[in-house]
């Protein structure tokens, strides 16, 4: 006894929306984007890599995991303060 395949024709569909309000990032979630767009900008690998388990990663993406390991925000604070007076007048 297998699965019962679904059919979308099956299904009636509709489309829903809504409008939240956008909430400012924290200083940690800050700071962590502002590391990985300067780190971006710093490499420029092309290609992929794969996962253990086959899975294509592209090699910015692990080079980037690689920097970032073992940093936290407290880190990227210290190491750039003037990131920390920017989020304070920004928001």
């Amino acid at each position: 006894m297998g699965k019962k395949q679904l059919d979308p024709k099956e299904f009636e569909y509709e489309i829903v929306s809504y409008l939240r309000k956008k909430k400012p990032p924290s200083l940690k979630q800050f700071l962590i984007r502002k590391k990985v767009q300067e780190l971006m900008k710093e490499k420029h690998a092309t290609g992929f890599d794969y996962l253990p388990d086959g899975r294509p990663v592209p090699k910015l993406a692990s080079e980037l995991k690689n920097s970032m390991k073992g940093m936290s925000a407290e880190k990227i604070a210290k190491e750039h303060p003037e990131w920390v007076n920017e989020y304070s007048k920004s928001f």
